[in-house]
Formats: C-alpha cells, sequence, structure tokens
C-alpha cells in the first residue's frame, strides 16, 4: 500500500517584519529612542522634565504669573483621595 504525501500550500517560511512604505518621522524617533542605552521611560521623563524647566523659565524671563496653585490643588486631590481608600 502506497501512502502519498499530501503537500501543502506554498507558505511563506518567513513574514516581512517591515511594511511596504517607508518610515515615517514617528516611526524613526521611537526606534532612535528604543535603540537609547537607557530604557524608554526613562528618556520620556527625563524630556518632560527639560520641558517643564523650558516652559517655567521662559514663563519667568517673560514675568507670568506662576501657576503653582493649579499644581497645588492637583497634589492636595490626589492625597486626599488616596487617604480615603
Amino acid at each position: 500500500m502506497a501512502t502519498e504525501v499530501a503537500e501543502s500550500p506554498s507558505v511563506p517560511e518567513r513574514e516581512d517584519r517591515y511594511p511596504p512604505y517607508p518610515a515615517s518621522v514617528v516611526d524613526r524617533f521611537l526606534g532612535w529612542v528604543d535603540s537609547l542605552p537607557v530604557p524608554a521611560w526613562f528618556f520620556y521623563l527625563l524630556l518632560l522634565a527639560v520641558q517643564i524647566i523650558i516652559f517655567n523659565g521662559l514663563a519667568w524671563i517673560d514675568g507670568s504669573p506662576a501657576d503653582q496653585d493649579r499644581l497645588a490643588h492637583l497634589l492636595q486631590h490626589l492625597f486626599y483621595r488616596a487617604a480615603q481608600n
């Protein structure tokens, strides 16, 4: 009795990892962040700190009033909610 081996339909051995279109600016930036020697969350935290320093510095130079009350109210609300739970 001869057994026949059924041929499977042609399936590509590997899938392409890259899309058929060029990477956007956002994709290239995220790839650059992923290639840094520090974790991505640390880079974004550092970027946030730099932005806060720049914006507050510009407001200080401009003479705009510091909006610290909003931050104080937010922190008070968060800690009050945490104490309630």
